[in-house]
């Protein structure tokens, strides 16, 4: 039996209806009826499903676009990707900030470590927030990961912090 368009359009207006009155009700644990002619189950889905995930930002989608995080990274030389990576296994996926320990001992060590992060902070990858002394005194370094590039759950009040924050980029 075939439909006529008016039918289909019928049809898909049903459809649409049925879906828009279970997003308005959904909220309310009230029963939701499915138009005469369709079935289905309609289930949650179980919490964990999707696993761990860290929204990244927008992908450049042209060869004209602004860059993406994935960009920026492969412009980056191998010592500071590396260094990029140490922060990244300290960010704080609510607030965007990584605290690493003091990363270097050394005068050299210094040095290095001091080139890898301006050359991530050029690249507008990171920027150095305050440092701190931890309960045990030890020196903290605290970076934040641009919030454009790696969302966190605190995306306004990190991107206003990323905002104030001194940049080299040029």
């Amino acid at each position: 039996m075939s439909t006529t368009p008016t039918q289909n359009e019928h049809m898909q207006k049903s459809i649409l209806d049925a879906v828009t009155t279970l997003a308005q009700r959904v909220d309310n644990q009230d029963k939701i009826s499915i138009p005469s002619g369709f079935r289905g189950t309609i289930e949650q889905r179980p919490k964990g499903e999707l696993g761990q995930f860290q929204a990244i930002g927008i992908l450049r989608d042209s060869p004209f676009g602004p860059p993406d995080v994935f960009d920026v990274l492969e412009k980056t030389s191998k010592g500071a990707f590396k260094l990029f990576n140490q922060i990244k296994l300290h960010y704080d996926r609510k607030t965007g900030l990584a605290r690493l320990p003091k990363p270097y001992e050394t005068k050299g060590e210094q040095v290095v470590f001091s080139r890898y992060i301006s050359e991530l902070n050029r690249n507008d990858l990171v920027r150095k927030v305050k440092s701190r002394k931890t309960a045990d005194g030890t020196e903290e370094l605290v970076f934040m990961i641009n919030p454009s590039f790696i969302k966190c759950f605190e995306f306004k009040r990190a991107k206003a912090l990323w905002d104030s924050l001194p940049s080299k980029a040029p």
